[in-house]
């Protein structure tokens, strides 16, 4: 038996538990129904109490409208028989109790919340969306919302939907979260149009789509970028086109954006290229260096004091006889030193240095240039007497014997002068020799005229210190300078090993036709090795040649990327003309110019043959004026490029919005400006002139017209010598003074800051209008949709926080059934 019985209660046993786990599943199931079937009751009611309450409120409100009206029809009647109220005041007072009664019911939050929930209706209508003259149908779903629609309606027309919005005829905004269907049915006569944002809205409220100003791009998005790319090129074809058809065009606000962009981008680029150039250009020449250098070179020569007691310099000679002092004097133991500083002799292989380091390459020249007696000049009648003597003889006499003119190319004298012996024998400084022959083709300007490359030429030894001052006795014994010498050019060059640049040095002295010595000296500096192998080789091939390379290569970057810009042009408008109107497209061109500029004179100073024929183990004079003037002008085209960069710069004050205020202030002043500058110009020159001719014979500040303007010049900035002119005359002194002062400082002055404050005004107050119209008042229906956006925001949140407390109640409900059910099976 007992056998029988176990597999029968196991089995029993086995049964009853499946039993259990069915009735406990559909337990379980029957939980869940009835618990679905409760919450659709309540919904139901809740929906029903809601449309109950709805329908409450609106009668409510209609009857109030009406009564309203009736009042409101009550006052027309009467103010048409009194006849004292116009249609204006009447449409007034309507709106006005209209309003009244509007702000009483969003005062009660139960009728904002019953008008604010959304049915949840089906219907299969159609609505229309407008955007620039098209349209277009989409089918209305269950909940769908202007949210949706204004991302369907973005995406057919191929606009973000950041940039957009939904109006009705009236220009207010569709709320995002209202049901269109719903509204529709309100509004049975309302129209829906796609309306793009202003520009200024879009560079606020865009950032999330677009990303901040500022911020880099990732290297990884380079789609995204073409894309920029692309739209903006686009946009600025549409803006060529607009133009040259004489019409307006409103570019989008990702258009814009993508204009905007491409400059930042630009921006970048630009400043990364003005860093590499201004890297490049102090690479070539460190201008310390060569300052010291120079300066170095005028400590020997025109600082060094000579005389009977050491009281001139070379700034100071006034007559011949103090030039042959200074040459026997501070020049000759700059070039040829007797004895070190401790009163040994100097030894050979010092010799022939200035200053130590700077050793004399070649020799030294002394040239001379002279005028024709009586060529260019004639004497008055006056200066002659005719008549006879005491014995009946004609006689002719003249106060002086003959004139000698000024220096230019048509007087200059090229016959030999001095003792026959030594014009015989060329190179001694008394026959002629012309710039060919020299081997100068550049003028000195100097103050009194400017001197060509020819002349009367002595070259000296540059070492041998006996044989310069025999030459210079010789010179001198010889009467070399005479009236018609009218400059006397001492030239020499040096070469400094540890700076590795050579130094031209020219002393010129002016014997101007009134009997004064004007003396002037300069000292160029120079790098004669460029592109040399050691330049392609470590680290020079890292610290210069890479980044001049990549100067290079940018600069034909930007003149291919400017012929792109014209090429677009013609392709989209069949001109150019349409780029050339544009103030930034000029001034690329000038940018552009004088860069190609800078390449070509550098290059050209390469292929120099001054420069590659030149050879410092030479023993003669070797001319190297010429290199010099064009290692001069690079430097000067790099230096105006750098400045053309800085007025390009202002272009990208437009991506700031202070920096674009100091722009427009600058553009909206141009034109006053010019006008402005006109009427300085005319005065000043009235000034220069008037002074030169005042102040000009007496005073050295006013001798030319040069000197006159820097002169005046200073008097603007507060430095000036009044006892100069008042040396000259008392009254004319204080009246010119006092004159130009007033003209040129308190008014002239006062008026151009007068132009750039109303330009300021203007633009500032164009910024505020443009403020207060993004800002404007809401209309009525607006006001309407914020208000009941508010209410709705916050019967969402009431009823999230009743959701959460209701899961609350029913997870502990559920927590107590369970421990309940878990107590009675044990």
């Amino acid at each position: 038996p007992c056998c029988h019985f176990r597999p029968s209660t196991m089995a029993v046993k086995r049964e009853i538990r499946e039993v259990e786990k069915q009735l406990e599943a559909a337990q379980s199931e029957f939980n869940t129904v009835s618990e679905r079937l409760r919450q659709a009751s309540q919904h139901r009611l809740n929906v029903e109490e809601e449309l109950m309450a709805s329908n409450v409120r609106l009668k409510q409100l209609l009857g109030e409208l009406k009564s309203q009206k009736e009042r409101a029809a009550e006052q027309a009647l009467v103010v048409g028989a009194d006849g004292t109220m116009t249609l204006t005041e009447l449409s007034r007072k309507v709106e006005s109790s209209l309003m009244r009664v509007l702000e009483e019911r969003f005062n009660d939050e139960a009728f904002t919340a019953a008008i604010s929930e959304q049915s949840a209706l089906s219907t299969t209508d159609k609505v229309r969306v407008e955007f620039e003259g098209d349209e277009a149908f989409w089918a209305l779903q269950d909940n769908y919302t202007f949210e949706m629609l204004l991302v369907d309606a973005a995406r057919y027309w191929d606009v973000s939907p950041h940039d957009a919005v939904l109006n009705d005829e009236r220009g207010a905004i569709w709320p995002n979260d209202a049901y269109v269907a719903l509204e529709l049915q309100r509004h049975s006569s309302a129209r829906i149009s796609l309306k793009l944002k202003p520009v200024a809205s879009q560079i606020e409220d865009d950032i999330d789509f677009f990303g901040k100003e500022g911020d880099e791009d990732d290297e990884n998005d380079n789609e995204e970028q073409q894309d920029f790319m692309k739209i903006a090129e686009a946009a600025e074809d549409d803006l060529l086109l607009a133009q040259a058809k004489g019409v307006s065009s409103e570019l989008t606000n990702k258009q814009k954006l993508a204009i905007r962009k491409k400059l930042s981008r630009e921006m970048y680029y630009f400043f990364a290229f003005v860093g590499f150039f201004i890297y490049v250009l102090y690479s070539r020449r460190t201008v310390r260096e060569a300052f010291q250098l120079q300066q170095s070179i005028s400590t020997a020569f025109t600082e060094e004091n000579f005389g009977d007691y050491n009281e001139k310099a070379f700034l100071d000679i006034a007559t011949p006889e103090e030039m042959f002092e200074w040459m026997d004097g501070p020049l000759l133991d700059g070039l040829y030193p007797a004895t070190l500083y401790n009163g040994l002799p100097v030894p050979p292989e010092l010799q022939g240095y200035v200053m130590v380091y700077n050793k004399v390459v070649g020799r030294i020249r002394l040239r001379q240039l002279r005028v024709q007696q009586g060529e260019g000049c004639s004497l008055p009648s006056s200066t002659i007497q005719t008549g006879t003597t005491q014995t009946n003889e004609d006689r002719m006499r003249h106060f002086v014997d003959a004139c000698y003119p000024p220096y230019s190319s048509d007087v200059r004298s090229t016959q030999p002068f001095g003792p026959p012996a030594l014009r015989a024998s060329q190179g001694k400084g008394f026959t002629y020799s012309n710039a060919s022959e020299n081997k100068l083709n550049t003028d000195i300007a100097g103050e009194v005229a400017s001197y060509d490359g020819s002349g009367f030429v002595r070259d000296l030894d540059g070492r041998n210190r006996t044989a310069y001052k025999e030459a210079l006795a010789e010179l001198k014994s010889n009467f070399w300078v005479d009236r018609q010498t009218r400059a006397v050019v001492v030239s020499l060059n040096l070469y400094n090993g540890n700076y590795n640049y050579y130094c031209v040095s020219q002393y010129l002295l002016e014997y101007s036709p009134g009997g004064t010595v004007v003396p002037s000296a300069t000292n160029n500096i120079i790098d004669r090795d460029i592109f040399t192998p050691e330049y392609f080789q470590t680290p020079d091939l890292i610290t210069k040649a890479i980044p001049e390379g990549l100067t290079y290569l940018s600069v034909i970057a930007y003149f291919f990327l400017f012929l792109n810009k014209l090429y677009r042009a013609r392709r989209v408008t069949g001109t150019v003309r349409g780029v050339m109107r544009d103030m930034w497209n000029i001034l690329d061109i000038i940018f552009i110019g004088i860069l190609l500029l800078t390449i070509f004179l550098r290059v050209s100073y390469y292929l120099m043959p001054e420069r590659r024929e030149f050879n410092p183990f030479l023993d003669n004079y070797q001319e190297m004026s010429n290199i010099a003037a064009s290692y001069a002008l690079i430097f000067i085209t790099e230096s105006a490029t750098v400045f053309i960069c800085v007025v390009k710069s202002l272009k990208f004050f437009a991506l700031q919005k202070d920096l674009m205020l100091l722009q427009m202030t600058l553009g909206q002043a141009f034109k006053d400006l010019l006008v402005f500058v006109a009427m300085t110009i005319i005065l000043f020159v009235g000034f220069v002139v008037m002074g030169l001719n005042i102040f000009g014979m007496q005073a050295p500040s006013y001798n030319t017209i040069i000197n006159t303007l820097g002169t005046l010049f200073l008097i603007l900035l507060g430095e000036f010598d009044y006892a100069e002119m008042n040396a000259v005359s008392r009254v004319w002194a204080i009246i010119f003074f006092i004159i130009f002062v007033l003209f040129m400082f308190f008014v002239v002055l006062n008026i151009f800051l007068a132009i750039l404050n109303d330009a300021y005004t203007v633009v500032h107050t164009q910024n505020i209008w443009e403020e207060l119209e993004k800002r404007k008042p809401l209309s009525l229906r607006e006001k309407f949709e914020v208000r009941r956006a508010m209410w709705r925001e916050r019967r969402n949140i009431a009823r999230i926080n009743k959701l959460k407390r209701d899961k609350a109640k029913d997870e502990k409900k559920k927590r107590k059934e369970f421990e309940r059910r878990g107590e009675g099976r044990k």
